[in-house]
């Protein structure tokens, strides 16, 4: 592919990103979507928010009857050097720098790099019971995307 090409391909997938930013909302049901299903079944059950020490962990849970379940997605944030409140926002610096991570817990594969993304929280209660929510958007160095929603109260865990 051409330079021109790449960066004009590059340039649509930044505006859909940018668009569906700005169309999502975070107060909304649990949902994973965007072309990565078309490699990876991006179907679960629930979404554990889960404290772990200074780490918040969003968990996609897809169970799996007589085996342990499957993550088709699990977004974890280390919030130890971050001042997050509601309505904050954590950009690309943060996933390259591994504030952020993104990965895949199953049997079908892992992700692939990630190119650049972003994490909205629309509101941030990071204790045992608090409510947090908001939206990510994900656009993986093989021009895939991946975007979710998540909404629910933070449980804690010591494993």
């Amino acid at each position: 592919m051409a330079p021109i090409e790449r960066w004009r391909m590059r340039s649509g997938i930044y505006c859909l990103l940018l668009l569906a930013g700005v169309t999502a909302c975070g107060d909304g049901d649990n949902a994973l979507w965007g072309s990565m299903d078309e490699l990876y079944a991006l179907d679960f059950e629930r979404v554990d928010i889960v404290k772990q020490l200074a780490t918040l962990r969003i968990e996609y849970v897809k169970p799996i009857k007589g085996s342990d379940p499957e993550l088709p997605c699990k977004l974890a944030v280390n919030t130890a050097n971050l001042k997050i409140t509601d309505n904050s926002d954590l950009k690309t610096d943060a996933f390259t720098d591994k504030i952020v991570t993104i990965e895949r817990v199953a049997r079908a594969g892992e992700f692939p790099p990630l190119e650049s993304g972003t994490v909205h929280f629309g509101t941030f209660e990071f204790e045992r019971g608090g409510m947090v929510n908001g939206e990510f958007s994900i656009l993986f160095e093989n021009g895939r995307t991946l975007f979710g929603n998540f909404n629910g109260a933070v449980e804690e865990r010591s494993e």
